[in-house]
């Protein structure tokens, strides 16, 4: 039995042999090189220009819904737009707060949650009914971060 199209009728320059483009990597807002390093072992193009077309783009910081939306039908990119509403702790806060206000029994999980220093009213009042430990988790750090304190000295 013959196969057709075997890899000897598919030599250079046959019409039935389609080429190959090389992925087009946009590294413009990455600064991690190990990015970089694996681009070109797959033998993708690296290019830093934001003017330069490419298949996708790879940034290390969170991407608004304009650039999504001026994305060509065949790029891509490595982040969600939106993303920094799950990623910022008060901006989660906020939008679970508000989710389980509509489905308080799916959400009687979650604890009692303050942004400071907007909410440090509420969290007073708490403190006074209830005095007690509280996790404390300054907005735009790491978890290296997180800290357990009495609540009094939180405020």
């Amino acid at each position: 039995m013959t196969c057709r199209n075997s890899s000897a009728e598919l030599e250079a320059g046959s019409p039935d042999r389609k080429k190959r483009r090389r992925v087009v990597i946009n590294l413009s807002n990455c600064r991690y090189r190990v990015i970089h390093e694996a681009a070109l072992k797959l033998n993708w193009v690296v290019t830093k220009d934001d003017k330069s077309d490419f298949d996708l783009y790879w940034t290390d910081t969170s991407v608004s819904e304009e650039r999504v939306l001026k994305l060509k039908k065949a790029q891509r990119i490595n982040h969600f737009a939106g993303r920094k509403t799950l990623a910022c702790k008060t901006s989660m806060a906020r939008l679970l707060r508000r989710v389980a206000g509509h489905l308080p029994s799916a959400f009687a999980f979650m604890p009692e949650t303050w942004v400071l220093p907007n909410e440090g009213s509420g969290l007073m009042k708490q403190i006074k009914n209830k005095p007690r430990w509280v996790i404390v988790k300054p907005d735009g750090s790491c978890q290296v971060s997180l800290r357990r304190a009495r609540a009094s000295l939180c405020v």
